[in-house]
């Protein structure tokens, strides 16, 4: 019965067509530590889930959001659990791009004819932002308080600051506009922009062929192997792997929910995601006048340098043939 489906199917679509491309396609036996790229693309998923998980029950008010959360965490099945892996699993992410990022670079896999590739790369690495629309949701202290400060970044952009402040904000104020805004980037705009730059990303690679070796004078065969089930198999595994390491995290250390937000409170000092303590330390370096520099000008410098990488780099690329970094 089974059979007689897939060959229905079959007929109409050519589905085994599709899956004999994908699964006999040569990809290179590379080792688990090096499966960075496809395991961050395929833990998207479970992390979207996780956030779906908790849009059933968060309700994004400011006389509704914190309780709701707290019923996630103390009252929900395995709520504690599925909060804590979402909470883990950002940091997972952001360790997982940043791997990514720096072996393409030291690889020189940005390289003609990969710029597009590496622009878009780029574009799609700020998973950060996922982070940074999260922490107002519980209308915990710190999470106010780092929105506050985050938000007011935008403020400082010249000519268009306060227009920004009043998009990002929904108001000049936190508030109920503010907590339904951030929701609707968090769980709408983001994922699906992520998802689509993301995409475009690996099937441009498929167009252009993988990145080259070190050195262009070692110009060794890597040995290839189907996709499937080989490299899949060692996909597997290593997703199997953290997926044990990040349960074990949100058990032992489930994400923390402070008490709820006193707007009288003066004496608290946030702290932000270990992702974000560049940003905070650049406010406290650049105070006053000096803070267009650390908020706008530099962070931007950065940003313009990364993109321009493949075009100032105009070396030869090392091995056009042969590799898949």
């Amino acid at each position: 019965m089974l059979k007689g489906l897939i060959d229905w199917i079959d007929e109409r679509i050519k589905i085994r067509e599709l899956w004999n491309d994908f699964a006999d396609r040569p990809s290179r036996a590379v080792e688990l530590v090096l499966c960075a790229r496809r395991v961050a693309a395929l833990y998207f998923f479970p992390a979207d889930a996780h956030g779906h998980f908790s849009r059933l029950v968060l309700r994004p008010t400011p006389d509704h959001a914190y309780a709701s959360v707290k019923f996630i965490e103390e009252v929900a099945p395995f709520g504690s659990f599925v909060r804590g892996l979402h909470h883990w699993g950002a940091s997972f992410m952001m360790v997982l791009v940043g791997l990514h990022m720096i072996r393409v670079f030291v690889f020189g896999s940005y390289k003609k004819p990969r710029e597009i590739i590496w622009v878009l790369g780029v574009g799609s690495s700020p998973s950060s932002a996922f982070c940074l629309h999260r922490v107002p949701a519980p209308l915990g202290p710190e999470g106010i308080l780092a929105t506050v400060v985050g938000t007011n970044v935008a403020g400082t952009v010249p000519v268009v600051g306060g227009v920004l402040l009043r998009i990002v904000r929904g108001g000049t104020e936190l508030g109920a506009f503010s907590l339904s805004r951030f929701f609707a980037i968090h769980t709408y705009i983001l994922p699906w922009s992520l998802a689509l730059l993301a995409g475009l990303h690996v099937f441009l690679l498929e167009r252009a062929g993988a990145g080259g070796i070190w050195n262009a004078a070692d110009r060794v065969p890597y040995k290839a192997e189907p996709l499937f089930p080989n490299q899949i198999f060692k996909d597997t595994i290593f997703i199997g792997m953290v997926f044990i390491a990040l349960a074990v995290m949100a058990v032992l250390f489930p994400a923390t929910l402070e008490p709820q937000a006193d707007p009288t409170d003066s004496t608290y000092n946030p702290r932000p995601e270990w992702y974000f303590y560049f940003v905070f330390q650049m406010l406290k370096i650049f105070e006053g006048k000096l803070e267009l520099l650390g908020t706008v000008i530099l962070p931007n410098l950065g940003a313009a340098a990364l993109l321009l990488v493949p075009f100032l780099d105009r070396s030869p690329e090392r091995n056009p043939q042969n590799g898949n970094v």
